[in-house]
């Protein structure tokens, strides 16, 4: 899911095991910082000072994508 936030592009991405938040972005992009849950993610501090949870209402735009979810 690629989130929009302050004219920037910031991804979660969810693997099996754990989770991950970085900035996009050719010459600025930020890298993956791994958690272990989405509800950890969300309520931890993230690159340029996000709170998911916190700034949850001042995303600009979501890009979300078909995804399969295997157990």
């Amino acid at each position: 899911m690629s989130l929009y936030l302050n004219g920037k592009e910031y991804m979660i991405i969810i693997y099996g095991d754990r989770c991950s938040f970085q900035r996009c972005g050719i010459n600025d992009r930020s890298g993956e910082h791994y958690f272990k849950s989405l509800d950890e993610l969300y309520r931890a501090q993230q690159i340029d000072g996000i709170v998911p949870e916190r700034d949850w209402d001042k995303i600009e735009k979501i890009a979300s994508w078909d995804i399969e979810i295997h157990n």
